[in-house]
């Protein structure tokens, strides 16, 4: 789901500040916008969250129908309850019946896919709780089904063109995330063939620049790519998402920076090898440089 300061972002594309806040009677002033808009690790209030989701919903309404999200919901209830097992025996139930819906013919094609992505949804939290529990092959299958039930949502929305490049990039990332816990349990990470297989197959750095063209505004994305690139111990790459970053808020060049919802840069080790051998204090200044010199010139 975007967060607030994505959704304020998309918003903010159809209109001023001043035919914003005409939108809803009782809401976000300017200034609250503003600092919304312009702050990653600032944490909107409800009344804030409220407005912005309903008018979001209005301009930018969900491709897929409201009873499938709210399986959604319901299912990351159970699942957050799941030590009690009357709970996963609600999830076993949940998957059964899902399972059956998804055989029934005729249904239309962004319904399926959503049951799928719910599908793929569940079976990769199994693979999980497998990997956490030392069962390797019982892993292994949990992340074939999961990966298989994601690519054939994704395949479905693709041949109906029936999603954005968000959604899209999404459900890639849910496979890539399938074999990266997978190839996490062997000690491997980013060096397991099949991993990488996937990752190069998809094009998935390229994927990801292509959602950064269409919504710049991307913080979380630009830190996934420049997350990979770092793993890659690609240099042009780490660059580039970099300054994606510094693009959205140049205080993304203090590596202690937290924006909301996220670690710092500096507490991960998925950033070691950027920090240490990319982004030096010198080149990290020179970009910032040139991200405002790219923002005074348009």
């Amino acid at each position: 789901m975007p967060t607030t300061f994505n959704k304020i972002h998309r918003l903010k594309r159809l209109w001023t500040w001043e035919a914003f806040v005409a939108q809803y009677d009782a809401g976000p002033d300017i200034k609250t916008l503003k600092a919304n808009y312009q702050h990653p690790h600032h944490k909107p209030n409800k009344n804030t969250v409220d407005v912005i989701n309903a008018l979001h919903e209005r301009e930018f309404p969900n491709p897929f129908p409201a009873a499938l999200e709210g399986m959604f919901d319901l299912y990351e209830d159970l699942h957050r309850r799941n030590g009690d097992l009357s709970q996963e025996e609600n999830i076993d139930r949940m998957e059964v019946f899902l399972r059956h819906e998804l055989n029934v013919t005729g249904r239309e094609q962004v319904c399926q896919a959503r049951m799928l992505w719910l599908l793929g949804d569940m079976l990769f939290d199994r693979c999980l709780g497998a990997r956490k529990r030392n069962q390797e092959q019982r892993m292994l299958a949990y992340r074939e089904e999961a990966i298989q039930a994601y690519q054939s949502a994704l395949d479905i929305l693709e041949q109906a063109q029936l999603a954005n490049l968000v959604i899209r990039y999404k459900l890639r990332q849910n496979i890539l995330a399938c074999y990266l816990n997978a190839s996490k349990r062997r000690g491997v990470w980013m060096k397991d063939p099949e991993t990488l297989n996937y990752f190069h197959e998809s094009c998935f750095l390229t994927r990801t620049k292509e959602l950064l063209a269409e919504e710049p505004f991307q913080w979380s994305i630009a830190r996934n790519g420049l997350r990979f690139a770092s793993l890659l111990e690609s240099a042009e790459e780490v660059i580039y998402f970099f300054a994606c970053l510094l693009k959205v808020s140049a205080r993304f060049a203090d590596f202690d920076y937290q924006p909301y919802q996220a670690p710092a840069i500096g507490r991960s080790k998925d950033f070691v090898w950027a920090r240490e051998n990319v982004l030096t204090d010198e080149r990290v200044l020179r970009l910032v440089d040139e991200c405002k010199l790219k923002g005074k010139t348009r």
